[in-house]
C-alpha cells in the first residue's frame, strides 16, 4: 500500500508509540526526524508504512554504529535541553557539515551555540547555513602556540585532524594545511552556561578536554565524545588518560544508550575494554 505524506505522518506516530515500547529511547528521535523530513516537503514521494518503519528501526539496530550514535546523540540533546537552564548553550567541536549542530538548534532555538570547525570550506558552509551560530575556524588544543599543520583528508573530510589517523581505505588523499589554534576555555563567554559539549576530532579529544577544564569545572555539561583505536592512540592517548581526566573532575563516563536509560556508568576497566576491543567508540561524560 502507498501512503500520502499526511498518512505517513499519522501512521508514523503509531509506529513511534510501538517502537518506544520495544526499542531504546533514540527510536523516538529517529522517527521524529523522519516525520520532520516528510512535513518539510509535502511533495515528497509517498512511501509505504513498512518502508518508513523499516528505515527508522534499522537505524537503531544497524551494525553501522555511526547511525546509532547519531540517533542516540540526538536523543541526549533533547533530554539535556529539556532540563537545561534558560539560555544554556551547546558546543559542537568538529562540527563538519552541522548534523549535530542542527539538532542543537532544534532543541534550543534562538541561542548562540558555538561551532568549532578548522576546515575553511566547512566553516564557511556553517556560517552561511547557521547564521545564529558563532563559528570558530580553529583546531582546539590544550596549549595553543600559533598555527599548526592540519591533515585535510580531501577524499573523506570527516577523517581530517591534527595528525593523520588510521584509514579504513588505502586510497585516501591528504592535503596539509595551516590552521589557527585555540583553547576552548578562551572561546566560551565567561557568562555562558554550557549544557552540552560534543567532541569529534579524530583522536585529538584529550587536548580539547584539557583546554576546556575551566568550562567543564564551572558548567558541568554532558560531554558526548568519540574516542577509539586508530585515532586517539595516534596521539599517545590511552583510555586510562580519558577516564582519569573526567574522574579527576568528579565526572563519570557512560555508553550513550546507557546514559539515556539512566543505567550505571563505566568503571575504568570497563571503559578500557570498550576502547581496546573496539566495542564502542562514542561515549558520554557527565556529572556523577
Amino acid at each position: 500500500m502507498r501512503l500520502t505524506t499526511h498518512e505517513l505522518l499519522e501512521r508514523a506516530e503509531r509506529v513511534a508509540a510501538t517502537a518506544a515500547r520495544k526499542l531504546p529511547a533514540p527510536a523516538q528521535g529517529v522517527l521524529h526526524d523522519l516525520r520532520d523530513r516528510a512535513r518539510a516537503d509535502d511533495a515528497t514521494p509517498a512511501i509505504t508504512l513498512d518502508d518508513a518503519a523499516r528505515q527508522a528501526i534499522a537505524i537503531l539496530n544497524s551494525p553501522d554504529k555511526n547511525l546509532r550514535y547519531d540517533a542516540q546523540t540526538h536523543a541526549i540533546i533533547e533530554r539535556v535541553f529539556r532540563d537545561a537552564a534558560p539560555g544554556a548553550i551547546g558546543i559542537d567541536v568538529g562540527c563538519h557539515e552541522g548534523l549535530i549542530l542542527r539538532h542543537l538548534l532544534e532543541a534550543a532555538p534562538d541561542i548562540e551555540h558555538l561551532a568549532i570547525e578548522p576546515l575553511p570550506h566547512l566553516a564557511a558552509h556553517l556560517r552561511s547555513t547557521f547564521p545564529s551560530v558563532a563559528v570558530h575556524e580553529v583546531a582546539l588544543v590544550a596549549e595553543p602556540d600559533g598555527p599548526l599543520e592540519f591533515q585535510h583528508v580531501t577524499s573523506n573530510p570527516g577523517y581530517s585532524g591534527i595528525r593523520q589517523r588510521a584509514f579504513d581505505r588505502p586510497d585516501e588523499t591528504v592535503e596539509t594545511i595551516s590552521v589557527a589554534t585555540a583553547q576552548l576555555d578562551d572561546l566560551v563567554p565567561a557568562e555562558a552556561e554550557v549544557a552540552l559539549l560534543k567532541v569529534d576530532v579524530e583522536g585529538a579529544e584529550l587536548g580539547v578536554f584539557q583546554g576546556a577544564r575551566a568550562t567543564l569545572e564551572r558548567c558541568r555539561p554532558v560531554v558526548v565524545f568519540e574516542s577509539g583505536l586508530g585515532a586517539a592512540d595516534i596521539y599517545g592517548t590511552t583510555p586510562e588518560d580519558v577516564h582519569g581526566f573526567f574522574s579527576d573532575l568528579g565526572m563519570k563516563v557512560s555508553l550513550l544508550g546507557t546514559w539515556l536509560e539512566d543505567g550505571p556508568a563505566l568503571r575504568k576497566d570497563q571503559y578500557v575494554r570498550q576502547f581496546q576491543d573496539g566495542i564502542n567508540f562514542y561515549f558520554a561524560a557527565h556529572p556523577s
